[in-house]
């Protein structure tokens, strides 16, 4: 499968989707729920009863008696109003059944009245999962990083946020049909397949076919629900049996607590460093429940969501949890260095979230014209001359916050090229080093080589793996003897361990000798910047084990004998 192809899709489809969530969030507005006018009883699946009106429904011309059944609207009726969001000033004169007789109920969507600032986080979130999402899917090398980056792409355009948003007909029907792809199949198969690579392998074999033959029997009825409820009843106005037998929203709460269960299981028994990880990601997803939850159960009793539905913001827990996990604690195996999209991006977000946020207290604050066109003026100014200073400032957080370890491992191993010149044994050098980056970079296998005639020897290991003499004409050698440059073993027919890189001991364009390191345990391969350190690193190694050799010989060469006084 070629992932940079996949990764563009999916950033193609994610950005698309979010650009109209976005555009969206200004433009619009809500329709009010059956429980804003009286008090409503089901009569089946499609039909609901007003047993009492209050002031706002008797305004309207709704009286005690009166039947909202969804077969009498129109398809596009029937999905805004499903959903309860459509553009601003939309108007519908809906029908409704009085006794006998058909009357028309006007129901206007009204702007929202959302706030500004968590308009501006909504969207932020949603921008960083997808880049860490993309990230995941383009870098990764392993399933699990795929699996990830489906999952990650999938919620920052579904979960927590109603599928029902407006936009312009043709953009806004295909975004909603985009949402509802990823979100049911990234979202749901994703989160269970990311879920099922994080159970460790100690686990028996029957717990995990267990664990997938649930998924499947609770996902069956769910996808057969999510078909009729986005497609089905919108444009055909029908609904399958499987619809009326099992309520949807019970299926997707059951489905979204089943998944919870899976990522439990791999946080309590997920032992070694991954542990924590595992537990954040769990914790995260947790958090994340709680809004949905607390939605879910407004929507289920008709009534509105709190906060205009800010609480599905506390999946911030989870853009904020996921990338850190994998990036900083290296959960999966990726490999990119800190991306300068990624800094851009939270940077520009930020920006745009400061302006909405200061644009929406300069019309709290009614200042008059005058001094509010001069602020809404000066606010973009200042944020403009200050763009340098928070991009720096941006990149430093990014990089002290997710790669925290790969930061400490570089000022590490620098640290100890420093202490080459004072080293006075050859064995003892190339050990200490092998050990260290062993340590520090996660290698599983670590060995230095010295050119010994028409072999080169294993001088230091560090690690589990097994330490031969290699031959002279090794393709890995001749290879780092014709570039001088550090080689990936895998692209050779050689006796090293394939999946590892090698680094040449390079001296005046002589290669006296290499650094293997075996790629980290999860597959995990080094970013180009650790890979850079280990060059250096394998340079000054090797015009340290050259002065330690010949220094004998060099003081011995410049002491002066009595008989030349």
């Amino acid at each position: 499968m070629n992932r940079g192809l996949l990764a563009a899709i999916a950033a193609f489809l994610t950005f698309f989707c979010i650009a109209d969530i976005g555009v969206t969030y200004l433009n619009h507005g809500m329709a009010p729920n059956a429980g804003y006018f009286g008090t409503v009883g089901a009569l089946d699946d499609s039909r609901y009863v007003y047993t009492s009106v209050n002031d706002a429904g008797r305004a309207l011309g709704l009286q005690p008696g009166d039947v909202r059944d969804w077969r009498l609207w129109t398809p596009q009726e029937r999905t805004d109003m499903h959903y309860g969001y459509a553009w601003a000033g939309t108007s519908y004169n809906l029908p409704y059944q009085r006794g006998d007789r058909i009357v028309s109920i006007r129901t206007v969507f009204s702007p929202a009245g959302d706030s500004a600032l968590g308009d501006a986080v909504d969207i932020f979130m949603r921008i960083v999962l997808a880049i860490a999402g993309i990230l995941l899917i383009a870098r990764g090398t392993e399933p699990a990083s795929l699996y990830a980056g489906c999952f990650v792409c999938a919620i920052s355009v579904y979960e927590g946020f109603t599928n029902g948003y407006a936009g312009p007909p043709a953009v806004g029907v295909t975004a909603a049909v985009i949402a509802s792809i990823l979100g049911g199949i990234g979202s749901y198969v994703g989160r269970f397949l990311f879920g099922l690579s994080l159970l460790p392998q100690h686990l028996p074999r029957w717990v995990r076919a267990g664990v997938v033959v649930a998924f499947v029997l609770l996902a069956t009825p769910f996808y057969a629900s999510l078909i009729s409820r986005n497609f089905l009843m919108p444009v055909f106005g029908v609904l399958p049996f499987v619809f009326h037998s099992i309520p949807y929203f019970t299926i997707q709460f059951g489905v979204g607590i089943y998944l919870l269960f899976v990522f439990g299981l791999a946080a309590a028994f997920t032992r070694g460093t991954s542990a924590s990880a595992v537990r954040l990601i769990f914790a995260a997803l947790l958090v994340s429940y709680v809004g949905a939850a607390v939605n879910f159960i407004a929507a289920i009793n008709s009534a509105p969501y709190p906060f205009h539905g800010l609480m599905n913001l506390t999946y911030l827990a989870l853009a904020v949890a996921l990338p850190y996990a994998v990036l900083s604690k290296r959960l999966v195996a990726v490999d990119f260095v800190v991306s300068k999209t990624l800094v851009y991006a939270i940077v520009l977000t930020a920006i745009v979230g400061v302006f909405v946020l200061a644009e929406h207290l300069i019309e709290q604050a009614a200042l008059g014209r005058v001094p509010s066109d001069a602020l809404e003026l000066l606010v973009p100014l200042i944020l403009g001359f200050s763009f340098r200073w928070i991009e720096r400032w941006t990149a430093r957080v990014v990089e002290r916050v997710l790669y925290r370890d790969k930061l400490h491992a570089e000022q590490e191993l620098s640290a100890l090229a420093n202490d080459f010149p004072h080293a006075r044994n050859v064995r003892v050098l190339a050990r200490r080093t092998a050990g260290e980056i062993h340590r520090h970079m996660h290698a599983p296998f670590v060995c230095i080589y010295r050119e010994v005639g028409s072999t080169y020897v294993p001088i230091a290991t560090a690690g589990r793996g097994d330490a031969l003499p290699i031959d002279a004409d090794d393709p890995v050698f001749l290879r780092l003897r014709s570039t001088r440059e550090n080689v990936a073993a895998e692209q050779f027919d050689t006796a090293l361990p394939a999946h590892g890189a090698v680094f040449p001991l390079l001296v005046f364009g002589t290669v006296t000798g290499a650094i293997y390191c075996h790629f980290r345990e999860s597959g995990e391969r080094f970013d180009p910047d650790e890979m850079e350190t280990l060059r250096k690193l394998a340079h000054e190694l090797a015009i340290a084990l050259l002065w330690i050799e010949r220094e004998p010989a060099a003081v011995s060469a410049s002491v002066i004998r009595p008989s030349e006084v």
